[in-house]
């Protein structure tokens, strides 16, 4: 497992974790993430990315379908469901990116 730093950091995670990316890139990095275009929109919400991403961080917890802090923090919900959302309301709400990958488990 690898600590997240940025949206970059989490593709190449992602991708070691079974995601095959489509698209172009604007910024390649490797030659697998020359297939990736982050601004096309489609990238982080993949659900696909999210579950590659999971397993390659190693998430786990008690499954549950979550989507309030509490109820994540009760059931030690670290799934890739509950991460997507987290990411989602960061995003929705102008958060730090640099810091909601570093929140990361």
């Amino acid at each position: 497992m690898k600590q997240l730093h940025s949206t970059e950091d989490a593709i190449e995670q992602a991708i070691e974790g079974g995601w095959k990316p489509k698209g172009a890139t604007r910024w390649p990095i490797s030659p697998e993430l020359s297939q990736v275009n982050l601004y096309d929109g489609n990238t982080l919400t993949d659900p696909l990315f999210w579950q590659a991403l999971g397993k390659a961080q190693g998430w786990e917890g008690e499954k549950c379908d979550c989507v309030t802090e509490t109820c994540a923090e009760t059931h030690g919900a670290t799934d890739w469901k509950w991460q997507a959302i987290k990411w989602f309301e960061n995003r929705m709400a102008g958060g730090d990116e640099q810091k909601f990958w570093e929140s990361l488990p």
